[in-house]
């Protein structure tokens, strides 16, 4: 990434404002990381992680389960929404 400013002629010129024809001092540079290694980072922690879902206890016939709550609202939807004609996950 780099850094610039306005050139210093461009600076002293009385249509600066209005000019279409600016011109651009080089200032310096930023390093940037190299490219596979930020490319393949985020991938690499997320696979590490735990898939973190929301889950409920619920009785079922006096046992205990424990469920999903994104998967109770995806058979509340398809509940809802089937007399429409709509169908969801196809």
């Amino acid at each position: 990434m780099g850094l610039s400013i306005l050139s210093a002629g461009c600076r002293a010129c009385p249509y600066v404002d209005t000019c279409d024809h600016k011109r651009m001092e080089a200032v310096g540079f930023l390093p940037e990381p190299p490219l596979a290694m930020s490319a393949s980072q985020p991938a690499a922690e997320s696979a590490a992680q735990p898939l973190l879902r929301e889950t409920r206890e619920i009785q079922v016939n006096g046992v205990t389960m424990t469920i999903y709550v994104d998967e109770i609202e995806k058979q509340l939807t398809r509940g809802l929404y089937k007399h429409l004609g709509l169908q969801f996950g196809a």
